[in-house]
Parts: structure tokens; C-alpha cells; sequence
């Protein structure tokens, strides 16, 4: 069973690495078809994510909509104002759907009352993804230039600087600490269309399971493991998913409640190389993936979404937390 990275539509390679050699390949979502960013498409080569797009439709209008909205912003909200603190102040405002409107949208033909939610939800995604791939840019070339230092005071000393702090503080940038719910809902609508596929979510963000666990009380939390290798054996990777594929299909009702240790082949945490990690399993019983998108927009979850693809009918929702 493949996991989805969520509610992001891009990972940072270091994450992803940390990610697929946990969980193995995980499945990034993207708001549109077309030519993907770079970064993405080599980790795809690389086998580390796969690219899914569940909606293309419209795909050069959605591109010109950025476009036209990114010189509105510029006009608007000046030059030096940051992506990061307009996302965070003003995306979600009425005045933006507003402009959607009457600035955006109107491509030559006659403006629609209200823009469709599947469209708007997949420019926020792409603005979005815009302002992650820049925050990651400037932690990356932060480490880099840590790392530097580092090496500048080896040469010079002799000594040694094994505190870590690059890779601290580069794992502890939580990007969905800004606009969690809108992120959430926005990734929620454009992954219902394909989320009989996908019944295990996966995050790295505290923020993003703090807010679900908030607003979904009927989450039970499985277990967590300490101290497990970002960088397991296949075998041990592939135990570990035909677990968690069973615990999605099977009704929660017809089990007792094992400890997460009997429900799990829980790998030896020194097995395996690289950076050591926490998971945190998180069950939602008796409610299907699609149906947890609709509990996070405000509706009620029927108990069925159909059969996957394999046959496979999930009765549950999964949500993964890898605290790196």
C-alpha cells in the first residue's frame, strides 16, 4: 500500500529521501498536468515519490490565473512584500475570491457568481507550492552555507563540530504551520476524486495532524515507534505497509484493541542506516479516505466509498505522523 505525503503538493529531497526509505515510494499530489517542477520530476526519476494529478483540466488557464494573480499581488500588496506574508495574511480573505472574479477568471468570457471550488482549490494548492519551494530554497542554502562554516572551522581548529544543528534546523521547518485549514481543505478537495486509492496519509507537519485531530475527534491514536532508520531494508518496508494495507481494510469492529507492538512487525530501531525518526499511527475507524475529506470540509462521511482498484474496499482512514 502506497502512502501520500499530504497536505503538500512538493517534499523536500532530504525529507523524501527520509520518507521513501521509511515508507517506501510515496505519492506527492500535484494541482496540475503539464510540465512538473524539476526537483519533482528527479525525485520521480529517482524513485523516491510518484506523481499523481487527479484534475488537468483547464491546466492553461490555471497557469495564466497565477500568472495574472502574482503581477495583481505585486500591484497590489508591492514589490517587497514577501509571498510568505501574504499567503499568511491575506490569501484566504474574501478580497481574493473577489479578484478571482473579476481579475482572473474572466479570460474573455463572462464571469462566473462563484468560481468553481475544484479550480480555486487548485490555484491555492499552486501558490501554495510556490511559497514551500521558496522556504525550502532559503533553508537549503542556509545548511549549505552552515555547512561551510563548519568545514572552514575543522580546517582551521582540527576539531570536529558534530552538533547537528544543520540538519535540525533545517527538519524543523513545519510548513504547514501557515494556513493549516485552508491547506487542508484545498488538498482534501482535489484528493477525493482519487481517495478510495489512498486510505494511508502521511505528514511531517505537527501543525497539519494538531488541526485534523482538532476538528476529526473520532482519530484514535495506534502507537508510536522511537528511534526507527530513515533507511530500512525492503523486506522490513514491505512487512511493515502489508500491515498497515490490512488495518485499512479490516472493520474496526471486529477487532479487539492489540498494542501497537502485536499489530506490527515493529522493526529493531537499530536496524538500518541514516536519520533517526519517530511514527506516530493514527486510526480513523469505520471512515473510508473519501469519506475523512468530507468530515474535514463540514459534511457528514457515508460509511462506503467503494471498491480500490486491487479490489480492496478501505474501511478506514490511516494517518501516518514521521517526526524527523
Amino acid at each position: 500500500m502506497k502512502p501520500i505525503y499530504f497536505p503538500f503538493t512538493c517534499i523536500p529531497q532530504p525529507k523524501a529521501a527520509i520518507v521513501s526509505g521509511f515508507l517506501g515510494q510515496t505519492t506527492v499530489l500535484q494541482p496540475a498536468g503539464g510540465d512538473q517542477p524539476a526537483i519533482l520530476r528527479q525525485m520521480a526519476d529517482d524513485g523516491l515519490i510518484d506523481i499523481c494529478v487527479p484534475h488537468t483540466e483547464d491546466d492553461d488557464h490555471l497557469v495564466r490565473c497565477i500568472s495574472e494573480f502574482t503581477h495583481w499581488g505585486q500591484l497590489h500588496q508591492g514589490a517587497e512584500m514577501s509571498l510568505k506574508d501574504f499567503f499568511k495574511s491575506d490569501f484566504s480573505q474574501e478580497s481574493f475570491s473577489v479578484q478571482i472574479r473579476t481579475d482572473i477568471l474572466k479570460d474573455g468570457k463572462k464571469v462566473a457568481p462563484s468560481p468553481d471550488p475544484i479550480f480555486l482549490a487548485r490555484l491555492f494548492l499552486m501558490m501554495a507550492q510556490e511559497l514551500d519551494m521558496r522556504q525550502t530554497e532559503i533553508a537549503l542554502e542556509l545548511a549549505n552555507s552552515q555547512s561551510a562554516e563548519k568545514d572552514l572551522f575543522t580546517r582551521m581548529t582540527g576539531e570536529s563540530d558534530d552538533s547537528g544543528r544543520i540538519t535540525e534546523d533545517f527538519f524543523k521547518n513545519d510548513f504547514g504551520a501557515y494556513q493549516t485549514g485552508s491547506r487542508i481543505s484545498a488538498w482534501c478537495r482535489i484528493f477525493e476524486k482519487i481517495a478510495r486509492e489512498y486510505p494511508f496519509l502521511v505528514t511531517d507537519s505537527r501543525s497539519v495532524v494538531e488541526e485534523i485531530l482538532d476538528k476529526i475527534t473520532g482519530f484514535e491514536k495506534i502507537g508510536i515507534v522511537e528511534g526507527l532508520s530513515g533507511r530500512l531494508p525492503e523486506r522490513v518496508i514491505h512487512s511493515f505497509t502489508e500491515r498497515l494495507k490490512d488495518l485499512a481494510a479490516t472493520p474496526w469492529e471486529t477487532r479487539s484493541r492489540p498494542s501497537f507492538e502485536g499489530l506490527f512487525p515493529v522493526p529493531d530501531p537499530s536496524a538500518g542506516e541514516g536519520r533517526k525518526i519517530n511514527f506516530h499511527l493514527y486510526l480513523l475507524p469505520r471512515v473510508s479516505p473519501g469519506g475523512f475529506c468530507r468530515l474535514m470540509a463540514g459534511a457528514a462521511a457515508p460509511e462506503k466509498d467503494g471498491a480500490r482498484a486491487d479490489g480492496i474496499s478501505p474501511s478506514n482512514t490511516l494517518m501516518g505522523f514521521i517526526e524527523i
